[in-house]
């Protein structure tokens, strides 16, 4: 049973990260329209969910912070209180430190708990206002009181068990659509069990008060209706103290009496009546139970129908060939392993599509981001987001958190002026901070856009001189210029801010997004504003590729960056020492992978030139063989590789042997470092 609570306790945690999420992103829309009904109960409801369900889990810490601070939102929803700046602050922090109490319920961190205290005190302090102000409006009281009328209260037996996990079941999404009917509250040991019970199962008693019937309460519980005893226990709401001396429980019996009572009527059939009318209760609902199942599942119904529609053609194929081999039809064996070749690619494609997920995912801290530090610097700031459907890999999603916030910590931070030095500037007081995503061909772009003062790139060369980073007679492009700003331990931060500095570890965010084969680059203007520009490959596992061979050695490049393969002459091609071919009437550099890396030469021909466009800039690479298309399964280099940057990963082909992936672009850096003249001529650094 031990086991079994920690399964779930840890399904708590995951799905209570998801909630405050939630509730989160409807923080920051609630504070842009106070008076937002919806929004009010939704905050409302993810609190008193919170508050139920985490005492079930031990999470007694969440469960009293809770239980005090959503009665600030039920004033709000009575419409006893309006909503301050003082509230949304003050749910802003709790949400964070919950977020904290997931991993510390008992308060062991001293800071932790010293802040749980803070904030308890906080809580009080607003809810004695609160209730000062209440006592002043008696009629809004009667009002409240008015709309509680007709509440009935209810018992619910729940039994949890290892079936549910595997199910999928999400606790913490019942608890919260059932909040959306009324009120409740958990108790951890139930007051009655049923005789029958199996050791890895646990029981939940829950009081719940609503004005709904019990084919409503039903619909909430449909998944686990089988898991469940529901008792009307009074027709008057438990949870009201006034209505108690007022009123009795139904037949004048106990909370107790009641449940027994109930439970005895139908003891010895129990299980067989759950059943029945749980198949029925389905049944009639099967529509609702298929809509609420596609909107809960993190996977496009699309997607997962394509991937059954492969995996029944798969088995159909693998028939074919089965059949084909035991006849010994050489042509139908040809025929099914060209069928499975072709399903393999079109698996490769589902499966990616399936790892994919929209940007917005991490928005939602980026608008808090935003919100905190705007108000901590006494900056007004206006977050616009455009694409937010556009979608990238999970994993690549996971790696572009940190950077993308650091980079708005700067936009925000140096960017963006403070109200009074826009307003000198002819500026309006809200400054703009946009957020753009959109997909090009196989990549995917994000810019981040400031209209505040710009990067002045005079005064990034003086200080690169300064530092020693730069000679003072070297001519550097302005885009050259810009790039100083990656370097290790550059800076043009006239002081370091608890936020950012400008250039402050900026060379992380340039590796981050490196690691997973993409670019940064800057575009200023001073006084106007400042972009920086994002470029991803959509995808980092698998990738559509060129399999070439120098010697001995195999080589991979991106089909997406491949513009044409040719072939030369080697005697023409070796008579010019400048290193350039000739491409549509115009001189383009190549590099020769054996003469590069000291391979093996062979004596040929015929060179191979494969010409490749990447970032705008065309140059050639020249192989001894080009083998063909090759799908490649990129894998990450061990350290034996780190100096080499231009390879940034490696595929293990069907015979065994190593196929590494050329990075171009640094590429091209690296074997021209020291060739101004080409270097120029590619606007490269």
């Amino acid at each position: 049973m031990e086991n079994n609570y920690l399964q779930f306790k840890d399904m708590f945690i995951q799905e209570a990260k998801e909630l405050l999420t939630n509730l989160e992103r409807d923080l920051l829309e609630l504070e842009k329209t106070p008076t937002e009904k919806e929004l009010i109960e939704s905050v409302f409801r993810a609190m008193h969910t919170l508050k139920g369900v985490s005492s079930m889990y031990g999470f007694n810490s969440i469960s009293d912070y809770t239980h005090s601070f959503e009665s600030i939102y039920q004033a709000v929803r009575d419409g006893l209180s309006p909503l301050t700046k003082a509230i949304f602050d003050l749910t802003f922090q709790s949400i964070d430190h919950i977020r904290n109490l997931l991993q510390d319920a008992e308060l062991h961190n001293k800071e932790n708990k010293k802040r749980h205290n803070q904030l308890i005190n906080k809580v009080k302090t607003v809810l004695e206002k609160l209730n000062e102000s209440v006592a002043e409006r008696p009629e809004e009281l009667k009002k409240v009181e008015a709309l509680k009328e007709g509440n009935k209260t209810w018992y619910i037996l729940l039994r949890t068990n290892e079936a549910l996990e595997f199910r999928g079941i999400k606790i913490l999404n019942i608890f919260y659509d059932l909040s959306k009917l009324g009120t409740f509250e958990i108790i951890k040991n139930p007051l009655l069990t049923p005789y029958h019970t199996n050791d890895l199962d646990e029981y939940w008693g829950i009081f719940f008060s609503t004005p709904g019937t019990r084919n409503e309460i039903e619909e909430v519980l449909m998944f686990i209706l089988d898991d469940c005893k529901i008792t009307k226990v009074s027709n008057i709401n438990l949870f009201d103290q006034e209505a108690l001396t007022n009123k009795t429980l139904d037949d004048d019996i106990s909370i107790m009496d009641a449940i027994e009572k109930e439970y005895s009527k139908h003891n010895d059939e129990d299980a067989t009546d759950l059943s029945k009318s749980s198949n029925s209760f389905k049944n009639e609902t099967i529509k609702e139970v298929s809509n609420q199942l596609t909107s809960r599942i993190s996977v496009s119904s699309d997607k997962l129908d394509t991937l059954n529609h492969l995996v029944s053609e798969l088995v159909t194929t693998n028939s074919e060939l089965s059949l084909a081999i035991r006849n010994n039809h050489l042509n139908k064996i040809a025929q099914a392993g060209e069928k499975i070749e072709k399903l393999s690619k079109l698996f490769r494609e589902n499966a990616l599509n399936i790892r994919l997920v929209p940007v917005k995912d991490m928005l939602v801290r980026f608008k808090r981001l935003v919100r905190d530090l705007s108000m901590h610097l006494g900056k007004k700031v206006d977050f616009k987001i455009q694409g937010e459907n556009t979608e990238l890999d999970k994993s690549i999603i996971d790696n572009l958190a940190e950077p993308l916030m650091h980079l708005i910590r700067n936009c925000l931070d140096h960017g963006i002026e403070l109200p009074a030095e826009r307003t000198k500037k002819n500026k309006p007081e809200v400054g703009i901070l946009n957020f753009v995503a959109y997909q090009a061909g196989n990549s995917i772009y994000i810019k981040i856009t400031d209209d505040g003062n710009g990067i002045d790139p005079d005064f990034i060369k003086k200080k690169a001189i300064e530092k020693g980073f730069l000679s003072s007679d070297r001519h550097l492009s302005t885009k050259e210029i810009y790039d100083l700003i990656f370097l290790p331990g550059f800076s043009t931060a006239q002081s370091l801010t608890e936020v950012s500095g400008r250039g402050v570890g900026m060379d992380v965010v340039r590796r981050k997004i490196q690691d997973i084969r993409g670019d940064v680059e800057i575009e200023s203007e001073v006084g106007v504003g400042t972009t920086f520009t994002i470029q991803l490959q959509q995808t980092i596992s698998i990738i559509d590729t060129l399999l070439i061979k120098s010697a001995k050695t195999f080589f991979l490049i991106p089909l997406s960056e491949i513009e044409v393969c040719d072939q030369r002459d080697s005697a023409e091609l070796f008579q010019s020492q400048n290193k350039y071919v000739e491409f549509n009437q115009t001189l383009v550099p190549y590099i020769h992978l054996g003469n590069e890396f000291n391979l093996d030469k062979n004596k040929l021909h015929f060179e191979n030139i494969i010409f490749i466009t990447k970032n705008e800039t065309r140059f050639a690479i020249v192989a001894d063989y080009i083998v063909g298309e090759y799908q490649a399964v990129i894998k990450p280099l061990q350290n034996v590789f780190m100096k080499h940057e231009f390879l940034c990963g490696a595929s293990i082909m069907g015979d065994g042997n190593l196929a590494l992936m050329l990075d171009t672009g640094k590429l091209i850096k690296s074997v021209f470092h020291n060739k101004p003249e080409i270097k120029q001529q590619l606007q490269i650094n």
